[in-house]
């Protein structure tokens, strides 16, 4: 492991090769260590919704919920060159198991992947050409989301140089064989949800307080397995991503009953949670909640964000 340039982050590379074709591609997961003894690493959880956060404007922050973790310039971070391999890093929430990470592929490079997992992936910079088994083909630009369900196989080209943020469910990473060749037999096709900022409708997330706080889910994966010694006990989880935006007005209160990663997009936020840790979280950064945190969020002017979950259903 090396740490980055600002100290703050480890590099680890623990996921299986791919294949690459081309000169290089660099790749990130980064590790944190948490505050309870925990090894954060780069790991996803939920978006801001209002049937999993609870808002309320007599939320009282106080010391009781876990502080917020803020990973500043993230999306700035230098990444190490690697030959032929994904790096990976994965931060074990009790019962779940996602992870978030970012990498860079230089134009011209092509990788293929058969994702063992579900996973949603953000085209922060760059141009992508996709295909996948099916034969569909995706001109994947900046601002676009790509799904790729369990078992689907991509072919990936490099238009223009680009960056994108991973966000998967990792459950079934080494624990699933079966239900990853049951998937694979399936060939699902992938999804495309192009510039999500500018085609999602954020719906006003109703609240006594008057704040002027948006939210939607946009994408889904219904279909992870909860595993038992995960402390699932069985049953299925549902992997979702969304935008939030916070607008300028009366501050909006919550306390997150699930984890979340949360994006920064677009513009900035103001935040302050139930320990009394300020931050301005701006484009380029990224903030986990953990579950149980408690957050009062404003904004300047406005701020945007893409959002994701892995949540048990009803």
């Amino acid at each position: 492991m090396a740490d980055t340039e600002s100290g703050n982050y480890l590099l680890a590379a623990t996921e299986t090769p791919v294949a690459v074709r081309g000169r290089w591609f660099k790749a990130a997961s980064v590790l944190l260590l948490g505050t309870a003894g925990l090894v954060l690493a780069f790991s996803a959880a939920k978006p801001s919704n209002s049937a999993h956060l609870l808002p309320s404007a007599s939320v009282q922050l106080d010391s009781r919920g876990p502080p917020m973790v803020h990973f500043k310039d993230l999306v700035t971070m230098q990444l190490p060159a690697t030959q032929g391999q994904v790096n990976g890093a994965f931060f074990k929430v009790p019962g779940k198991s996602m992870s978030v990470g970012l990498y860079r592929l230089s134009a011209g490079n092509s990788v293929s992947y058969t994702y063992r997992y579900p996973e949603f992936k953000y085209i922060v910079e760059g141009e992508w050409d996709l295909t996948d088994e099916t034969g569909q083909v995706v001109h994947a630009t900046a601002g676009d989301l790509m799904y790729f369900p369990m078992g689907t196989t991509v072919n990936f080209t490099v238009a223009k140089t680009g960056l994108g943020y991973y966000i998967a469910d990792a459950t079934t990473r080494h624990d699933l064989a079966e239900a990853l060749a049951t998937a694979t037999a399936l060939n699902p096709s992938m999804v495309h949800f192009p510039q999500i900022a500018k085609n999602t409708n954020l719906p006003l997330i109703e609240n006594p307080a008057g704040s002027l706080f948006f939210q939607k889910d946009i994408a889904f994966d219904s279909t992870v397995p909860a595993l038992a010694s995960l402390g699932g006990g069985g049953g299925l989880l549902e992997m979702t991503a969304g935008l939030c935006r916070n607008d300028a007005g009366p501050a909006w209160t919550t306390t997150y009953d699930n984890e979340e990663f949360a994006l920064v997009t677009e513009g900035e936020f103001h935040l302050v949670d139930g320990t009394g840790q300020h931050i301005t979280a701006k484009a380029g950064d990224m903030v986990y909640f953990p579950q149980g945190t408690q957050l009062s969020s404003t904004a300047s002017d406005f701020g945007l964000a893409l959002v994701a979950d892995l949540r048990y259903t009803q």
